[in-house]
């Protein structure tokens, strides 16, 4: 449930800083790219665009679903990366 209220916050900051408020299309697409997201990593990133205030700066929809699916794909990695260096024993060498 905070998801949806932290995008309707964040659609009420951009339609205050723009001249046209955004439409129902312009959300969809946005709800569409994020999608295959995390809810933890995308909330994480409304809320660093709200204290921020890029709304305020020009930066809309399109921006913010960068940040989600960027901070998404470094989460993505970091555990693969901790996985591989640190959840397992190196491997063991036969010496002959």
């Amino acid at each position: 449930m905070e998801y949806g209220k932290l995008l309707d916050h964040i659609v009420k900051l951009i339609d205050n800083s723009r001249n046209i408020p955004l439409t129902d299309r312009d959300i969809y697409g946005f709800l569409n790219a994020v999608s295959d997201c995390d809810d933890e990593v995308s909330i994480v990133s409304m809320n660093s665009y709200i204290e921020n205030n890029y709304a305020m700066s020009g930066k809309g929809l399109p921006y913010l679903s960068a940040m989600i699916i960027n901070s998404s794909a470094s989460k993505k990695s970091r555990q693969e990366y901790e996985f591989k260096t640190l959840d397992r024993l190196p491997p063991k060498i036969d010496e002959v």
